[in-house]
């Protein structure tokens, strides 16, 4: 309990909607950034995707969402760059669970 104001809170209310369905409860986003990313993408801009091998955020709708945005941007334009890689040995939080992978990883388009 705090006597602060709830400004994350309401933020993130503001980002997210309740989701319920027999299997699960949680979140989505109100904005997807799927449509965003494919209709606002400026093809001079590498885009790499990444996931910790071990990423709770790595389900099978998120994983899918990311492989069309890919295909959806490389259908656009064959010129850009897209991709989906996994950070071995990592979670959400790969920067932090496998440093030297991630940090790899980023610096390999330079």
């Amino acid at each position: 309990i705090t006597v602060a104001h709830p400004s994350g809170e309401f933020a993130m209310n503001s980002l997210l909607e309740g989701a319920a369905s027999p299997e699960s409860v949680g979140v989505f986003a109100r904005e997807p950034l799927e449509d965003m990313m494919v209709n606002a993408f400026d093809p001079s801009i590498r885009l790499k995707i990444l996931f910790g091998d071990r990423d709770w955020m790595r389900t099978s709708a998120n994983e899918g969402s990311a492989a069309r945005v890919v295909s959806e941007i490389q259908a656009r334009n064959t010129a850009s760059s897209a991709s989906i890689h996994l950070v071995p040995n990592a979670g959400h939080h790969l920067y932090l669970n496998n440093a030297p992978d991630f940090v790899s990883h980023i610096l390999s388009d330079f």
